[in-house]
């Protein structure tokens, strides 16, 4: 082997030694480094496992809050459906009772325009009501300025002015009767004063028969002539202390009989039927071809622990009674 030779494989070991001592400086390099991280991951491990519990509670709150919302959902959709499937039953017997409900309609559409009409006719009243308490006004307005050398002689006429418009507010614009405000006012005082005194308080409540259909045969002009005439006849009755005729509201009217037991309400009450029957006024819709009225009695001796709607009550059941018995009645309690 020549010299050549040798030194070419001695400089090859030299290279290799070189090669390996850079690798094992490397590789300690690498291994310090190795230590420093398992030494910061030790150090750190403790945050990480904190980190990673927090991360752990808040994806189960999430999945709880998901559940519940799908249970909420849930819940809401059979609502929903439950919804829908009533409304479709809902829709299918509307559509069954269609014709009678229209029926129905047309005829609360007619009462409408017939209480339209009845209202049209008391603004026009009013407005004339209206107009007389304004100049009424102007006059007391005037005696005012005057009272400093005729005093006595204003107060008398100022006090038949309030009198005058006391009574206004207390009748029914149509009949000259008593109107309803009046009635809820007295019924309690009368109640009260039977209460004191231990005397029986009758009340009768009167309806004329199928009023509605008269009005729409004949309108609502020839329904004013009636239920004037009806109210002059009921008003005709023998009346004691205390006892009034008052229209209770369209063709309903109240008569108010203190120190009256039920013999004598009933007895009355025969009368004003009688009466409004003897009127002989027309009309189709009725059996006895008049207009005719069905009364309702009843009688009480009021108690401190009551009060007077319980006789008003009594009275319009007994009414009640009468119409669905045939009208052109009386009913009344049996005792």
């Amino acid at each position: 082997m020549g010299n050549e030779t040798i030194h070419g494989i001695l400089n090859t070991d030299e290279l290799e030694v070189e090669a390996m001592k850079k690798a094992i400086s490397l590789l300690s390099v690498q291994k310090q480094d190795l230590e420093i991280a398992l030494s910061t991951a030790i150090e750190h491990g403790d945050f990480v496992e904190e980190q990673l519990f927090e991360t752990n509670q808040q994806l189960k709150e999430e999945i709880d809050d998901k559940r519940r919302t799908e249970e909420m959902l849930q819940r809401l959709v059979t609502t929903i459906k439950q919804q829908k499937s009533d409304l479709e039953v809902s829709l299918l017997m509307a559509i069954e009772h269609g014709d009678a409900i229209e029926e129905q309609l047309y005829e609360i559409n007619k009462q409408l325009n017939s209480e339209i009409c009845e209202r049209e006719v008391i603004e026009k009243k009013l407005k004339v009501m209206v107009s007389d308490l304004s100049h009424q006004k102007n006059d007391l307005e005037v005696l005012v300025e005057t009272i400093a050398s005729h005093g006595d002689e204003i107060n008398i006429q100022m006090e038949q002015q309030i009198s005058s418009i006391e009574v206004l507010a207390h009748s029914d614009a149509l009949t000259n009767l008593w109107n309803r405000r009046y009635f809820d006012e007295m019924i309690d005082i009368e109640w009260n004063r039977s209460i004191r005194a231990q005397t029986p308080l009758s009340l009768l409540v009167l309806d004329i028969d199928h009023f509605k259909h008269f009005n729409d045969a004949f309108g609502h002009q020839a329904g004013d002539r009636c239920l004037k005439q009806v109210a002059d006849a009921i008003s005709s009755i023998p009346k004691r202390g205390g006892e009034f005729v008052a229209r209770y509201g369209g063709e309903e009217f109240v008569v108010v009989l203190p120190i009256c037991d039920l013999t004598n309400a009933y007895v009355l009450a025969e009368y004003i039927r009688k009466e409004v029957e003897a009127l002989a006024i027309v009309h189709p819709s009725s059996d006895t071809g008049n207009v005719t009225v069905s009364i309702g009695v009843a009688s009480m001796l009021p108690q401190g622990n009551e009060d007077a709607q319980i006789l008003f009550k009594k009275a319009d059941d007994n009414l009640y009674q009468a119409k669905n018995t045939g009208r052109n009645k009386i009913g009344m309690d049996e005792s």
